[in-house]
Parts: structure tokens; C-alpha cells; sequence
């Protein structure tokens, strides 16, 4: 039994490839692999955000999950797929040991140009993970290469296989190309077979979507505001988008950043899936105000994730007067109800903060009367 690791890295069609794996499970196994099932995966199933067929909880170690999970497996080979596992095998690379020493290994990695990459991966974190700095501070903190870097030379010192590909080159056939990695001659006798969905799995976003939801995240300090991309993603997939450009300043910056590793990289990869850096172009990063241009029914999506989010979590009026109520009712000479007191009157002054009833009384328990 084999162990197959497909590790991403971010923004190279992992959800779209975890879409057709999760709604494929026993077809797979036709073709002797296991793809053990996860929580995650009902939502890959219907082409909503997933993140693949494994998790790691804080201070696992990783290796451990990963034979715990495939022990399930008999005697076909396993294939684990999240992008998480980018971080944790470089983070702890000695681990791979455990896992080479009780089954072979091999990975399946998918790589991506620095510049398309960098564009595409700030506007996913925006997307997705409450991102709300500017695509400059991003460009200049993002670690993926250094990681790349890492791993191919780890991989290459402990003699663990890579099936390697460039999604720059192979975005528009992209399940031709990860199947032929993963099931070589037999992927297009799996294709000819498998249930895949006819609509695009994770789009991005447009420009105009993008900043709105990066505006939604600068302002929202509580929660990241990821309702309002899922519900654009799942409920509108088939909307047109064009790349975020990368201003030719931060082109240069990532040069000067990152190329080493870039260089280093491409040493170690078959030359049809080098990474290449865009062409020169004109400095001209001076630009006025961007126009957000949106459809009637992007507009009409928006509105429905602003409502449904608002119902989640306001009060209503009579909600409102019921909570005051118990509060009025209760024994204040009591330490413990004057706590409870005081964090009701919290949550309700959160919510109604503009209500002069609910503010005194916290101002009343808070002063001890």
C-alpha cells in the first residue's frame, strides 16, 4: 500500500480535482485507490469551498493523522489531498521518515508563475480568509517559494518520488493533467467514467467583488465577512472574472525577494514546468479610483448574504424586550445573577447599543447599585 500525498500548493485547482475526487470515491477504488472520507468532502460534493479529505488539529503530530487514517485502506493505495499539508511537511520534514518507513510515498505537487500566482493567492486570502491588507503587504510577506524550495530539496535528499506540474501551463485541461499524474495510462478510462460537475468550483472573484469583500474585512474587526464570497461562489459560479493585475513595482520587489528561489526551484524541475516571470513592463502604477461594476444578480446575491447574515445575528425587537424582562426580574443581591446580569446587558447593549435603558442598567450593575 502506497501513500499519496497531493499537497497543492494553494491556487492550482486543488478544490476543483478535491470536487471530482470526493464525488468519485468508489469509481477510485475500481481503479484501486482509497480516498478516505472526510466531513469536508459533502461540501466538495456539491462544488462548494472545501479544503480536501484530512485535517490536523493544533499539536497533532502530522505523520501520526495520516497513518491513523489510512490504516482503513487494506490494500489499496491511499490518497490524502489538502494544501494544508504544504506547511505542515515543511515546517516538520523529519516526519516524512515515519511514513517511508511503513509505506512507500509519493507526491503530487502543482506549481504556479510567481507573478499569476501572487495575484491569484492574495485574492483568494481576501476571499476566504478575512484578508484585509493591500496586495503590496501581502506580496511581501507570502513565504510559498521559500516552502517549495524546501520541500523539493527535502523531497529529493529522502528519495520521495514527485509527480510535478506548472498550473500556468495546464489550467485549461487541468484534470487531464492531475489524473495523469495520479493514475497515469488508466486516467482516461477514469475520465471517460467519473461525475463531474459541469460548472466552474471555486471561481474567483471579479475586481469588483474582490473589493468589496476586502472592504467588508477592513471593517469587520470581529469575524472575517466570508458569508458574503460563499454565498457569491456557490450561488453565481459561472461569472467572468479577469486575473488581478500585479503593478510592475511589486514585480520588481518580488524579484528581488523571491528570485533566489525561484532560480533554485528551477533546478530541480523538468524544464517543461519552469517558472517564468512575466515580461517587463511600463511603470505605471498611478491609478484613480477604481469603479465597482456589478449585475443585477451579483446585486441581488449580495443583498441575500447581507440579510441572511443579519438574521443570524440581531435580535429582534420582541427578542429584545423578553431578554430586558428576565433581566428586571432578577435577584441583584445575588454575586452569580449579577454577573449573569452584567453579561446579558453586554451582549444586549452590543446589539441595541443606541437603547438608554439598557445602558443604565449596566452603568447601575457596573457601579454596584
Amino acid at each position: 500500500m502506497a501513500l499519496i500525498l497531493h499537497i497543492g500548493i494553494w491556487k492550482t485547482g486543488t478544490t476543483a480535482m478535491q470536487s471530482i475526487l470526493a464525488r468519485n470515491v468508489e469509481l477510485l477504488r475500481d481503479f484501486g485507490l482509497h480516498y478516505p472520507e472526510h466531513p469536508m468532502m459533502e461540501d466538495a460534493r456539491r462544488g462548494g469551498m472545501s479544503s480536501g479529505n484530512i485535517d490536523f488539529a493544533p499539536g497533532e503530530d502530522w505523520a501520526d493523522v495520516v497513518l491513523s487514517k489510512a490504516q482503513s485502506a487494506s490494500e489499496k493505495d491511499v490518497l490524502f489531498s489538502r494544501e494544508q499539508m504544504t506547511l505542515k511537511i515543511s515546517d516538520e520534514p523529519d516526519q516524512l521518515d515515519r511514513l517511508t518507513a511503513q509505506h512507500p510515498v509519493k507526491i503530487i505537487l502543482f506549481l504556479r508563475d510567481p507573478i499569476d500566482f501572487v495575484g491569484s493567492y492574495y485574492a483568494q486570502v481576501v476571499k476566504q480568509a478575512g484578508y484585509g491588507g493591500s496586495l503590496a503587504d501581502f506580496a511581501n510577506t507570502s513565504d510559498t517559494f521559500q516552502r517549495v524550495r524546501l520541500l523539493l530539496s527535502v523531497f529529493q535528499d529522502k528519495g520521495i518520488p514527485v509527480e510535478l506540474a506548472n498550473y500556468s501551463r495546464c489550467s485549461k485541461s487541468l484534470a487531464d493533467r492531475f489524473f495523469g499524474l495520479l493514475l497515469g495510462q488508466s486516467s482516461d478510462a477514469f475520465l471517460a467514467k467519473a461525475d463531474i460537475l459541469d460548472v466552474p468550483v471555486n471561481r474567483s472573484l471579479t475586481r469588483s467583488e474582490l473589493m468589496l469583500q476586502s472592504a467588508l474585512n477592513k471593517a469587520d474587526t470581529k469575524q472575517p465577512a466570508r458569508f458574503l464570497s460563499k454565498g457569491l461562489i456557490e450561488n453565481l459560479p459561472i461569472v467572468e472574472h479577469d486575473p488581478l493585475p500585479v503593478p510592475a513595482t511589486i514585480v520588481e520587489q518580488l524579484r528581488d525577494r523571491i528570485g533566489p528561489d525561484i532560480d533554485a526551484i528551477n533546478k530541480m524541475v523538468p524544464s517543461s514546468e519552469k517558472l517564468i516571470w512575466p515580461d517587463p513592463v511600463a511603470k505605471s502604477d498611478q491609478q484613480g479610483d477604481e469603479v465597482a461594476l456589478f449585475s443585477q444578480d451579483q446585486i441581488n446575491q449580495i443583498a441575500n448574504s447581507i440579510a441572511q447574515e443579519l438574521n443570524q445575528n440581531t435580535l429582534a425587537n420582541t427578542e429584545v424586550g423578553a431578554l430586558m424582562r428576565i433581566a428586571k426580574r432578577a435577584n441583584r443581591n445575588n454575586p452569580r445573577a449579577r454577573e449573569d446580569l452584567i453579561t446579558l446587558l453586554t451582549f444586549l447593549h452590543r446589539v441595541r447599543p443606541a437603547n438608554a435603558n439598557i445602558t443604565q442598567m449596566l452603568q447601575d450593575l457596573s457601579d454596584g447599585k
